[in-house]
């Protein structure tokens, strides 16, 4: 039920918060935009100056009041300081959609036309238990929230769906056997959020603007894009597909259904 869940307010189960970049808070400006160029059904994630831009292709979902054909619009998500994003925010839309093309360096072309723009805190968060009592899951948002730089709430979210079904087929939905399940799914929630933290330490952190830090991102990025094998390995495991993803529901080991604890096993989450 979302990242301020009623359930987990009821259950009293606390959320640890921490900050998701070093110079201080971040906001995220959202919005829909017409490009120039087609998107070709290729997302982007640009580390510009004031932080990170996504622009994630659309198909048929121009909103009401602003044409364009298929192909040409994006939803965008522009993470920046709360100072820079109140800036962003008191621009016209003339001056957004200037700003913003110089941000992602014409990459799609320029924005012809900008919807509503909405702003909102970022943070990253992770609730101290996913069964935080009997025949109580929390899961999504609801478990944990992610910084959207590399939109990967949703499909943490589809992770989280599917292991919940394969730890509940053919079995009681019983207390005992949902500890193993929380257990693992916040391990893989804190290996999701350090990956974050890493990304925005290397674009956004203190020393993003190091000549040397600069060499390093660049290089790996190139090195990642010129073999095909880690690549599509990394795609994997970003939709929740490859095996530091899947261990859990693929492993077979006596007593374990489906990947998870047994019915009867109980064990504390660190």
């Amino acid at each position: 039920d979302g990242a301020d869940s009623v359930v987990r307010g009821l259950t009293a189960t606390p959320v640890r918060y921490e900050p998701s970049y070093r110079r201080g808070p971040q906001h995220a400006i959202a919005t829909i935009a017409r490009t120039t160029r087609p998107h070709v059904n290729v997302a982007y994630q640009r580390f510009g100056r004031t932080g990170p831009v996504a622009l994630l292709p659309l198909v048929d979902s121009t909103p009401a009041g602003m044409s364009g054909g298929r192909g040409d619009t994006v939803a965008v998500v522009w993470s920046t300081s709360a100072v820079e994003s109140d800036r962003l925010q008191s621009l016209d839309d003339d001056g957004f959609r200037a700003a913003l093309g110089a941000e992602v360096e014409g990459v799609l072309g320029e924005f012809e036309a900008i919807d509503r723009r909405l702003s909102f805190p970022v943070r990253q968060g992770l609730t101290a238990d996913f069964n935080p009592a009997p025949r109580i899951l929390l899961i999504g948002d609801a478990a944990r929230t992610l910084h959207p730089l590399a939109g990967q709430g949703v499909n943490v979210a589809l992770e989280d769906v599917r292991a919940l079904a394969a730890t509940a087929s053919g079995s009681d939905l019983g207390a005992g056997r949902w500890r193993g399940f929380a257990r693992d799914r916040r391990a893989r929630s804190k290996l999701m959020m350090a990956s974050m933290r890493a990304l925005l330490a290397a674009y956004c952190g203190p020393r993003a603007g190091n000549p040397w830090m600069r060499l390093a991102r660049n290089a790996s990025v190139r090195f990642i894009d010129a073999a095909p094998v880690i690549k599509a390995q990394l795609v994997r495991e970003a939709m929740g597909l490859g095996p530091l993803a899947m261990h859990r529901e693929t492993r077979a080991d006596p007593g374990v259904s489906n990947g998870f604890e047994s019915p009867g096993t109980s064990s504390e989450i660190a």
